[in-house]
């Protein structure tokens, strides 16, 4: 599958989503992956040390199809149990 190449204003290019250096008790790292509306970040939880991935969304991009897809995303990656797949933690409503 071909990649669709990110939307220039999508939230890996947002000043504020790089500028970020700590998400609730989570240490941001680096970039590990980048989309039309949302980028992916690799983070450290200050208490536990244990590596996870967030994803940051820009709202600014969010339309009822990119709606659509996060919250379609959301319930796969719940019911997802599997060694080799990412597994989701936490939704914060605030994102939405």
């Amino acid at each position: 599958m071909a990649r669709v190449p990110p939307h220039p204003s999508a939230g890996h290019n947002n000043p504020l989503v790089n500028r970020l250096v700590r998400v609730g008790y989570y240490e941001l790292e680096k970039t590990i992956g980048k989309g039309n509306f949302a980028v992916v970040k690799l983070a450290k939880h200050v208490v536990t040390n244990s590596k996870v991935a967030i994803k940051i969304i820009d709202k600014t991009q969010l339309n009822e199809d990119n709606l659509k897809k996060i919250f379609r995303e959301i319930q796969i990656m719940s019911k997802l149990n599997h060694p080799h797949i990412v597994r989701l933690f936490q939704v914060p409503i605030f994102l939405f």
